[in-house]
């Protein structure tokens, strides 16, 4: 009969490490700067893509999209998404705020068009 003890201590060597790593990434997904009312309130049509980023950071995700298309003007843009913490009373909303920038990409540099800001931190910059 083989003495197979030995290989449990080296499993959960490498399990938990690996748990502790998934645990911690899924407690705060989202990485980017905070939305305080003072850097949401320097938001302005025009702005470039980096100074959007130096005010909040990389996006949680980015996609193109037409809009306009049932205007008769239609014309492409980049949206980039920033989302929010999760809200612990509403566990079972399928929706998740999320902070929203169109950038018009007709034009270089791709020049800000639209924004839509769902949720703020309570801090601001002083």
């Amino acid at each position: 009969m083989i003495n197979t003890t030995w290989n449990y201590p080296a499993i959960s060597v490498i399990a938990v490490p690996l748990l502790l790593m998934i645990g911690c990434a899924a407690s705060s997904p989202y990485k980017h700067l905070e939305f305080t009312q003072d850097n949401v309130s320097a938001v302005h049509s025009g702005m470039t893509i980096s100074e959007v980023e130096v005010l909040f950071g990389v996006p949680d995700t980015t996609y193109n999209m037409k809009f306009g298309k049932n205007s008769g003007a239609e014309w492409e843009g980049l949206v980039y998404k920033y989302y929010g913490p999760r809200d612990t009373l509403y566990v079972f909303a399928k929706r998740r705020l999320a902070n929203t920038f169109v950038f018009y990409t007709a034009i270089k540099p791709p020049t800000l068009n639209n924004w839509d800001i769902e949720f703020t931190s309570q801090r601001s910059r002083k």
